[in-house]
């Protein structure tokens, strides 16, 4: 349950990032293109593509961080539920 909730705050994150961010992300982690064929695709630079990537990479830390965060905490109540109940 928790990992389809991820992933859909993934998908939702990565629809708001700008649109040639969401392209080359999408390309790069969905496609599994690599960085030159993205150029060579789009009509780009490699560095451009790098650019966007990171931008992308960036932006998404931020915005799934409080799911990160709220993933571990849930992690953890389970690990020392189960110790209690030994």
């Amino acid at each position: 349950m928790q990992s389809k909730i991820g992933r859909t705050k993934l998908r939702n994150a990565v629809s708001q990032l700008p649109s040639q961010c969401q392209i080359v992300f999408s390309l790069s982690r969905y496609e599994n293109l690599s960085n030159k064929e993205i150029a060579e695709h789009l009509s780009i630079s490699v560095t451009a593509v790098e650019k966007h990537i990171t931008a992308a990479l960036k932006t998404l830390r931020i915005k799934l961080k409080s799911l990160i965060n709220s993933e571990y905490i849930i992690i953890c109540f389970l690990i020392i539920k189960f110790l209690i109940n030994r």
